[in-house]
């Protein structure tokens, strides 16, 4: 990660979240700057070909995270398979960006592999969800500016999300309150943010 610090200074990073409206973007939708995919959304991101700077962020690994219907797992995880269902596997260019508590033995061949320590690097603790995290990254990177395209949950009230079997229907209730914390932070630290 610390080779990211400061690689886009004063630029505008693109958070590509898995809302439906991304599979209606358009390569001009896209500002020039860093874009950071979270999770699946890195399929769609992919298809326009962007010459921007490619950040796939699979933060989530193949960990369960102790949902409702999941039995809570303690951290970190000292044995993971990936690629698994809830990872994506980075085609280069693109900078690969995994979570240390969550994602961190996957891809370990991977050249353009950095991984985030999201309570040391950031302070916040490491089950965060990834577009708050994706906001501080961007920040890390030295970006002034948030341009948050498909986090259709807190724009449109939209709670399905996008994954590599097409769209899922699910409660967006933590989507809403993760693009409420990039939003927040953005703001604390002076990043403007605009959501599409």
């Amino acid at each position: 990660m610390k080779s990211l610090r400061g690689a886009h200074p004063g630029e505008t990073a693109t958070i590509v979240g898995m809302g439906p409206s991304i599979l209606r973007l358009r390569p001009r939708d896209f500002p020039p700057g860093p874009v950071v995919a979270v999770n699946h959304a890195i399929l769609t991101v992919r298809k326009h070909k962007l010459p921007n700077p490619i950040f796939t962020m699979q933060k989530d690994g193949c960990t369960p995270h102790g949902g409702r219907n999941q039995p809570r797992i303690n951290m970190p995880i000292r044995h993971c398979v990936c690629p698994s269902v809830r990872t994506i596997k980075p085609l280069e260019p693109e900078v690969l960006l995994l979570s240390a508590a969550e994602s961190s033995h996957c891809f370990k061949a991977y050249p353009l592999r950095h991984v985030f320590d999201v309570q040391a690097d950031f302070g916040i603790p490491w089950n965060t969800m990834s577009v708050p995290v994706a906001a501080r990254i961007a920040h890390w990177m030295g970006c002034t500016a948030l341009y948050m395209i498909g986090h259709d949950a807190y724009t449109r009230g939209v709670f399905g999300r996008v994954s590599g079997y097409g769209v899922v229907p699910g409660s967006g209730r933590g989507y809403v309150r993760a693009s409420v914390q990039a939003k927040d932070y953005a703001e604390s630290v002076g990043m403007a943010i605009e959501f599409r």
